[in-house]
């Protein structure tokens, strides 16, 4: 079944990175094959044989080399990147292969040959447990939760599940994003196709600002709202908000979405009931569903353990990881869809790259936390992957944060698209269900034309 799941995951990817219905149906991905597929394969189609067996690769004229516990790897030929493994790979010799990635020692580590029967990528390197593990975590760190009083509290966040797999040298790596950008980039230069764009009208980087409640003064929240100037939000409630119905609507435009902050910080292990307790809670007080959630305090169970509760309340978007000064713990900027008890799950995760922490846990002056950001933000937009940056601002900060408040704006007067959380749901979950192509043209993205046209977003 997890077998299944992680084929499923491939081509959620490449539905995700811009190849779509019309290409996925060219192409079968197989995991460990051997020999004896070749002589059912569908004709003209593209075979993605992931660490197939010896005498699939010998069918091929070529041999398995020595296997190695291969980490980093030289220049994948496709896209200029030196992605990282997490898990053993399999070198190859094959004399008619075009190498794709290869190791230090100059051997194929994925290739690619034509046959008569169509195109084969042959892939030495675990991808499916490389996704996994950079994006939800290492469930062998369940129970060595040594964080302590990390930030001055002792509950358990999800970070250490993480942090051992986290390149010291280069946190900023998006690891997991690479191997998928990777896999497509093979795909469609050998198809011939183009991909659709990752962003809206192929923007190199999205910008999801959100901000926690916590209980914040109103007139906090009024303050907040004049420094984003009109910029898109999403604000995740706590259960004893000063908020109601009506001052929510009073204060907020069609552009601030609300979503879910529970609380269960003083009793963890009846986290369930209170996630339960709260939706309910906060579809009484704003007539609606929740459809995203991040934990007060950033609170974890173990591997995903939040993730039934989240579930069975319709809540299909988290974003619960916290980077706080852009360290990319996940290895990715790219909102993905969660796999769990062995099968591919339609709750999203993505990561919180940013938050007020730089100030008040990091001990960054708002000037440099905001300079940082924007550091951060170029890279992203340098880079060959887009991405997408998802900031936590609390209202309740808002005065010891004007300049980080700044450097948002300025940061999508740089390029960045800005969305709310809702919006960058509906963006991902139209790119993995889109039959042909994704709608540059659609809603969204005539939504982001006309604020990018309208809202002073200045560096003042």
């Amino acid at each position: 079944m997890m077998e299944q799941a992680g084929i499923e995951l491939l081509r959620h990817q490449l539905r995700l990175f811009g190849l779509h219905a019309r290409t996925a149906r060219d192409i079968e991905i197989v995991a460990a094959p051997d020999a004896a597929i070749l002589v059912d394969r569908r004709c003209g189609h593209l075979l993605i044989a992931l660490q197939p067996q010896a005498d699939f690769v010998a069918a091929l004229g070529g041999r398995s080399a020595r296997g190695d516990s291969v980490l980093e790897f030289a220049e994948a030929a496709v896209i200029g990147i030196a992605p990282r493994s997490l898990h053993a790979s399999q070198a190859y010799e094959c004399a008619s292969a075009q190498i794709l990635l290869r190791d230090a020692d100059q051997r194929a580590i994925w290739f690619h040959v034509e046959t008569g029967d169509g195109d084969i990528i042959v892939i030495g390197t675990d991808l499916i447990g490389d996704l996994v593990r950079y994006r939800q975590g290492d469930p062998a760190r369940v129970g060595h939760n040594a964080e302590g009083s990390r930030w001055g509290f002792a509950f358990e966040r999800p970070n250490y599940l993480y942090e051992a797999q986290l390149d010291a040298a280069a946190p900023r790596r998006r690891y997991a994003d690479e191997w998928a950008w990777l896999l497509m980039r093979s795909v469609a230069d050998i198809l011939r196709v183009t991909p659709g764009p990752l962003l809206p009208g192929g923007a190199r980087g999205a910008l999801v600002i959100t901000g926690d409640d916590d209980q914040a003064c109103l007139d906090k929240y009024a303050e907040q709202r004049q420094l984003l100037r009109g910029l898109p939000c999403t604000y995740f409630m706590h259960p004893l908000t000063k908020h109601t119905r009506r001052t929510a609507r009073q204060m907020f435009d069609g552009r601030v979405e609300l979503a879910l902050h529970p609380d269960a910080l003083d009793a963890p292990a009846a986290y369930a009931q209170k996630l339960a307790e709260q939706a309910s809670w906060f579809t009484g007080a704003f007539g609606r569903r929740a459809r995203s959630v991040r934990n007060h305090g950033f609170l974890n169970d173990g591997y995903w353990n939040h993730l039934p509760a989240w579930q069975a309340a319709g809540i299909e978007f988290s974003s619960n990881v916290p980077g706080v000064d852009g360290t990319v713990l996940t290895g990715s900027l790219i909102p993905t869809r969660v796999i769990a008890n062995e099968g591919l799950t339609s709750h999203w995760s993505v990561l919180t790259a940013f938050g007020d922490g730089m100030l008040f846990a990091l001990g960054m002056a708002d000037a440099d936390a905001g300079e940082h950001m924007r550091m951060v933000g170029r890279e992203v937009l340098r880079s060959p992957i887009p991405g997408v940056l998802v900031v936590n601002l609390h209202p309740q900060n808002v005065g010891e944060t004007h300049a980080v408040h700044t450097a948002l704006r300025a940061m999508v007067a740089d390029g960045f698209v800005p969305w709310n959380m809702a919006e960058c749901l509906s963006w991902f979950k139209a790119a993995d269900a889109r039959g042909d192509e994704v709608e540059t043209s659609g809603p969204l993205q005539r939504l982001w034309s006309r604020v990018a046209g309208l809202v002073k977003v200045g560096h003042e």
